[in-house]
């Protein structure tokens, strides 16, 4: 079973841009949270993601990557021109909802 610190001890040998992760307690188990603000400060947009306390070190990295792609997700989604208008929410757009399926991640795509 894996507490707080192992959690963490894992956390702090990945590494992406200046990308940080915040981790606390949330029910039986942990969240973890990421943040790319230079001033370490989490929004509160940044979705929590759970870890069990029976996780494993490889799940601990598949989650930390799967955070960072759910938020650069969001941002490439903002930087995307379609018959050129940038969709600031695309899952909104009803251009994107008939021409585009929403993207999803599995654990198995991330499997290393």
């Amino acid at each position: 079973m894996k507490n707080l610190t192992d959690i963490n001890h894992v956390l702090t040998q990945v590494s992406y841009k200046n990308w940080q992760f915040a981790t606390g307690k949330l029910g039986n188990g942990f969240y973890l949270q990421t943040s790319n603000n230079p001033n370490n400060t989490y929004l509160e947009d940044s979705k929590k993601w759970y870890l069990s306390p029976a996780i494993t070190n490889h799940e601990i990295i598949q989650t930390a990557l799967l955070a960072i792609l759910a938020a650069e997700d969001h941002a490439i989604f903002a930087q995307i021109k379609y018959q050129g208008k940038t969709y600031d929410n695309p899952t909104e757009s009803t251009n994107y909802q008939q021409n585009l399926s929403p993207i999803a991640y599995s654990m198995h795509d991330l499997d290393f």
